[in-house]
C-alpha cells in the first residue's frame, strides 16, 4: 500500500508540467504553492477547510493573528481589554484600506460579525461564533463585543474573524464576492481558474508594508508524484505537506529544502449518525477495538506520525493526557459486532479523503485490512475534496469515514464544536450529552476546571466510540531555492512570512 520511491519517480518523469505555469509578466518574485485540492469558496465565511483557509488568509486580515510561535499578535485590532465577564472592548487599527479603497473601520467589523452569524446566510464559519451575542460600534475605531456567557477563548475566536468590506459585499452580492474577494490582506485577488489556480498579487498599499513576494499562485496538485516532480523541475516552490517515504529523494534534489514541525493536523475515523449503522454503538465499538495505531505511525509514516489516544493533536494546550484509547482487541471487536446484529460480519464502504493529508488513502487501506480481521469487510472509497465535503455536510457519507482534522485555534473547544456538536460545521454526530459538555467547557475561564470537563468529554467520546483517533502528523514541507520559509504548527500558509533568497 505504500508507494515505492521508484514508482513515484517513474510517474514523475512521465508528467507534463505545462499546466503548472502561472500567468507571467508581473515581474519580481513569483512563486507557486501546491495544495492538495482547489479552494471551495473565496468567501472566508463559507469555508472551514484548511486548503481554502490558506488562500483566504492571504487576502483577508483577521482582528488578531496567531504568530508563527502560536502566540496572539495584534493585527487589525491594536489592543483589547475585558470590561466585564461578558464584555470586551477592541481598539482598531487606523489608516487601513480594503483592496477596493474602502476604509476599514468599526462599521466593517460589525458588518462582518453580523453577516457570519446571520442564519439566513448558512455560513460554515458561524458555528465558531455562537458564544458571542453581539458586536456594537463605540466609535469609528472601537467596537464592543458582548458574549452570551463567560468566554475563555474569545481572543482565539477573533483570529478567524476575517474582516469584509461592507459596501463591496452588499453591492456585489454573495456569489460575486465569493468569486472575486476583496480584503485588507497582504495580497490582492487576481483570478481564480477553477481546478487550476488561484492567483494573487502583492498589495503594495498594505498597512504592514508590501510583502516581499510579488505574486503567488495556489495550485491544486492532489497527486504526490506531480508535487515531487514539480519541485524537482522547478515548477513548484512550496509543497507544504508530503509523505515521509519521499524524504530521502528530496534531500538529494539540488535546490530543495526540507522543513519539519510538529503539527496540529491528525487523522481519525468518525461516524455518520445520519445512517442507522453509524448510530449503532456496538458497531462503533467494534471498529474502535479493531484498530492498531502503531503500525500506521511507524511502518507507513516512517515515524513521522504519532499514535493519539483522543481525537486531537497532542500539541493543542490543556488537553487531558490521562484518557487512553480503547485497546486493540479483536475478540472484543467481534463480540460488539455480534451485539450490533452482525454475527457473520458485514460489508461496508469506507470513504476517505484523497490526497488532502499525507498517506490518507494508504491509511484507509491499512484500516480496511485491520477491520477485515474482525469480520468487517471494508471497501475503501477515496473522494475528491469538494464531493467529500458535500457528502459530509449532507450526511450522505458512509456510516464510518476517515478524515483529517486540523486546529488553527490552538484550543480544544472549536475542534469539538466543529467535529462533534450536533450543528458543527464538520460534524455528523448527534449527541445531547456532547452538546452539554461542550457548553460546559466554555462556561469557565479556569484552566483546571476546563481540563476536567474535557477529560469527561473525551472519556465519553471514547466510551461511546463517537470517534476513533488514529495519528497526528509530523509536518514535512519542501521549498525551492527561491524562498526561505518555516512551516507553522497550525498548517497555515502566510506568504507574507516568506523571505525571497538571493
Amino acid at each position: 500500500m505504500k508507494k515505492t520511491l521508484s514508482m513515484v519517480l517513474a510517474l514523475a518523469v512521465l508528467l507534463v508540467f505545462c499546466a503548472l505555469d502561472s500567468p507571467s509578466g508581473a515581474g519580481g518574485v513569483e512563486i507557486v504553492i501546491a495544495q492538495t485540492a482547489d479552494a471551495v469558496s473565496l468567501d472566508p465565511q463559507k469555508q472551514s477547510d484548511t486548503v481554502t483557509g490558506n488562500v483566504c488568509h492571504n487576502i483577508f486580515d483577521p482582528l488578531i493573528l496567531r504568530d508563527r510561535d502560536m502566540s496572539l499578535k495584534p493585527l487589525l485590532a491594536t489592543e483589547w481589554k475585558q470590561l466585564s465577564d461578558l464584555e470586551w472592548e477592541v481598539s482598531l487599527r487606523k489608516g487601513v484600506k480594503f483592496h477596493n479603497g474602502e476604509d476599514f473601520n468599526a462599521a466593517a467589523v460589525k458588518f462582518t460579525f453580523d453577516r457570519v452569524v446571520n442564519p439566513e446566510k448558512k455560513n460554515l464559519a458561524a458555528s465558531y461564533f455562537t458564544t458571542i451575542q453581539s458586536c456594537d460600534v463605540i466609535d469609528d475605531y472601537t467596537v464592543k463585543f458582548t458574549t452570551k456567557q463567560i468566554e475563555p477563548i474569545f481572543l482565539a475566536r477573533l483570529t478567524n474573524l476575517f474582516i469584509l468590506p461592507p459596501q463591496y459585499v452588499t453591492e456585489a452580492g454573495d456569489e460575486k464576492f465569493a468569486q472575486n474577494p476583496v480584503g485588507t490582506g497582504p495580497f490582492k485577488f487576481v483570478e481564480w481558474v477553477r481546478a487550476d489556480r488561484v492567483l494573487l498579487t502583492a498589495n503594495e498599499g498594505y498597512w504592514g508594508g508590501k510583502p516581499p513576494i510579488d505574486m503567488v499562485t495556489f495550485k491544486p496538485v492532489p497527486e504526490v508524484s506531480t508535487q515531487i516532480a514539480g519541485l524537482q523541475n522547478g515548477q513548484l516552490d512550496l509543497v507544504p505537506s508530503f509523505s515521509s517515504d519521499l524524504l530521502e529523494a528530496l534531500k538529494r534534489t539540488p535546490g530543495v529544502q526540507i522543513r519539519t514541525t510538529s503539527a496540529a493536523r491528525m487523522q481519525m475515523l468518525n461516524f455518520n449518525f445520519g445512517t442507522e449503522l453509524g448510530k449503532n454503538r456496538d458497531f462503533r465499538l467494534a471498529i474502535a477495538h479493531a484498530i492498531q495505531r502503531d503500525p500506521i505511525a511507524q511502518d507507513l509514516l516512517n515515524g513521522y506520525g504519532t499514535p493519539i489516544d483522543i481525537p486531537i493533536s497532542k500539541i493543542i494546550p490543556n488537553q487531558p493526557t490521562d484518557v487512553k484509547a480503547l485497546p486493540y482487541d479483536i475478540s472484543k471487536a467481534k463480540e460488539h459486532l455480534k451485539a450490533a446484529g452482525y454475527p457473520n460480519g458485514l460489508d461496508i464502504e469506507l470513504v476517505c479523503q484523497s490526497g488532502v493529508a499525507p498517506f490518507d488513502r494508504d491509511i484507509a487501506q491499512v484500516i480496511a485490512s485491520q477491520l477485515e480481521e474482525a469480520g468487517i469487510r471494508a471497501t475503501v472509497k477515496p473522494m475528491e475534496q469538494a464531493a467529500y465535503l458535500e457528502a459530509r455536510a449532507a450526511r450522505t457519507i458512509s456510516p464510518v469515514y476517515q478524515l483529517s482534522g486540523n486546529n488553527v485555534w490552538f484550543d480544544i473547544d472549536p475542534q469539538l464544536v466543529a467535529f462533534f456538536s450536533t450543528n458543527g460545521a464538520l460534524s455528523t454526530i448527534s449527541s445531547e450529552k456532547i452538546d452539554e459538555l461542550i457548553k460546559k467547557g466554555v462556561s469557565t475561564t479556569d484552566a483546571k476546571a476546563r481540563y476536567e470537563i474535557y477529560k469527561e468529554t473525551f472519556t465519553f467520546i471514547r466510551d461511546e466510540a463517537l470517534s476513533v483517533p488514529i495519528i497526528q502528523y509530523e509536518l514535512i514541507a519542501a521549498t525551492s531555492s527561491k524562498i526561505e520559509w518555516q512551516p507553522r504548527p497550525d498548517g497555515r500558509i502566510r506568504v507574507a512570512e516568506m523571505t525571497p533568497k538571493n
